[in-house]
């Protein structure tokens, strides 16, 4: 028999329900919903799973190269012309990651049901944070940058921007000649783009505003997001991308234009939710839950195949 349920319609035994009544095996999936509309960058790496990979472990990650030739017409007589599916690979190392938080059990007595919807969302905020972030660090670090170094002027390499030092900032505000000239970039490299037929350009208010003062705002396509949990303002699509505004992880002068495919998040273990009735043995007066999972992000095509750029401008702050 269910320890609490409704009827036959579904129940939960009593080794799923913590001390307090609160339903620990199910808030996983609420804290995840509550996460995911926070998401700025995750948003955009593909996701591996390999459950049962631990801290330490690596996932491979295939990589599919384009076939080299195109399909030809075919002659009476003649077989069909075929090449080899060439595959490389590589690896993202899994980590641990957690945080937890602790409540008096007294604090319970008050509102039980607002307090587990406010600690779900509490945690769900946290990991939503800490997991964009380390996601956030494929796009600022990746391999490839351009910068208009002076009007109509502009580098484009690898590595560090400048050298080592990555002295070298763009001293003209991001404009429109800008976008153009990353678009060609992007293109040559045949990076794919998102589903919509768009590629994707992150950055904060400051550094963004120089693209809106020399467009002007009024020539942004207007973009239907239909609700898939963009939380930032999305200004707009201009000349093939999508823009973003986000303040988070973000740094003045440096935005991120990318397609699809640039990086990959890997789990051996998806975000779980642990529950501690009695936390530092106090005598059962404090509670404690922490969220933990087995992790990591890796460089993708965004390195071997040019998808994605690190942009540097001039901001603009007042």
């Amino acid at each position: 028999m269910p320890a609490v349920g409704y009827g036959d319609l579904f129940g939960l035994s009593a080794a799923m329900v913590s001390g307090s009544s609160l339903i620990l095996t199910q808030w996983s999936p609420d804290v995840m919903r509550y996460a995911k509309d926070q998401y700025q960058f995750a948003q955009y790496l593909e996701m591996r799973e390999e459950l049962g990979k631990g801290k330490g472990n690596t996932i491979r990650v295939p990589i599919y190269q384009w076939l080299s030739t195109y399909g030809s017409a075919i002659s009476a007589g003649t077989t069909v012309p075929m090449g080899s599916q060439d595959i490389s690979s590589f690896d993202v190392t899994l980590e641990e990651i957690g945080r937890g938080m602790s409540l008096e059990h007294a604090v319970e007595y008050y509102s039980n049901i607002a307090n587990v919807r406010q600690l779900q969302m509490t945690l769900g905020d946290n990991w939503a944070n800490t997991w964009d972030r380390s996601c956030s660090r494929i796009f600022s670090q990746g391999q490839f940058y351009l910068s208009q170094v002076a009007a109509g002027s502009f580098t484009h390499g690898s590595g560090q921007q400048g050298g080592a030092a990555g002295t070298l900032l763009g001293t003209q505000i991001l404009d429109g000649a800008t976008v153009d000239r990353v678009y060609d970039v992007l293109r040559s490299a045949k990076a794919p783009k998102f589903p919509d037929g768009y590629y994707r350009w992150i950055g904060n208010s400051v550094t963004l505003r120089g693209l809106k003062q020399d467009v002007g705002r009024k020539n942004f396509e207007y973009y239907d997001n239909a609700g898939a949990g963009i939380r930032s303002q999305v200004i707009g699509i201009y000349g093939g991308f999508v823009f973003v505004e986000v303040e988070e992880n973000t740094t003045d002068g440096l935005s991120q234009a990318f397609g699809r495919n640039c990086g990959v998040q890997a789990f051996g273990m998806p975000l779980d939710i642990r529950y501690e009735p009695n936390y530092q043995t106090d005598f059962g007066r404090v509670q404690a839950w922490a969220y933990l999972a087995i992790a990591g992000t890796a460089e993708a095509l965004i390195d071997t195949g040019t998808y994605g750029l690190r942009v540097y401008s001039h901001e603009i702050t007042t």
